[in-house]
Parts: structure tokens; C-alpha cells; sequence
């Protein structure tokens, strides 16, 4: 679509600030889901502490962001497959 990286979303602003929400997603999942090592260790500190709401409200943010991607991704193709029908109207 050539978009860049340039957003208004206040915790993602920057593509690295998405790739951190992403980061973030991915070892907590693994926290909760693999509550221990395969070497019988716990996956996080015994003092461990997750701020929920904090959380949720990077990841909010992540996927406003990424619905307002697909929404202009789903207006780009209607607009490509107009043209498209045209351009074969025009021919015929």
C-alpha cells in the first residue's frame, strides 16, 4: 500500500513501539501458558508483577491501530477492484 509508519495512537506511534506491545504479547503468553520451564523452573520471578490495566490499554491502542490498518486495507482493494472492473467495461 506504501504506508509508513507514522501514527497519531498515543504507546504506538513508532513501529518499534508496536514491535515492543508485540514482544510484550508474546513472553507474557508464554509466562501464562508455560507456567514452568522444561527444566521445572517457573517461567517468571517468584516477585513477579503484571500491571493488567497498564497492559491493556498498550494493547488497545495496538489494535485500534491495526483496525483502522484493515479498514484502509479493505478500502484500498474496493478501489482497486473498481478501477479494475472499469478498465474491463472500458475494453468490452
Amino acid at each position: 500500500m506504501g504506508w509508513t509508519w507514522t501514527t497519531e495512537v498515543e504507546g504506538v506511534k513508532t513501529f518499534r513501539d508496536f514491535k515492543a506491545i508485540v514482544r510484550e504479547i508474546d513472553l507474557l503468553g508464554t509466562a501464562f501458558r508455560y507456567p514452568f520451564t522444561t527444566k521445572g523452573q517457573p517461567s517468571v520471578s517468584h516477585h513477579f508483577v503484571f500491571n493488567v490495566l497498564g497492559f491493556v490499554m498498550k494493547l488497545e491502542a495496538a489494535i485500534r491501530l491495526l483496525d483502522g490498518a484493515v479498514t484502509g486495507l479493505e478500502e484500498g482493494w474496493d478501489q482497486q477492484a473498481s478501477a479494475a472492473y472499469e478498465r474491463q467495461l472500458l475494453i468490452k
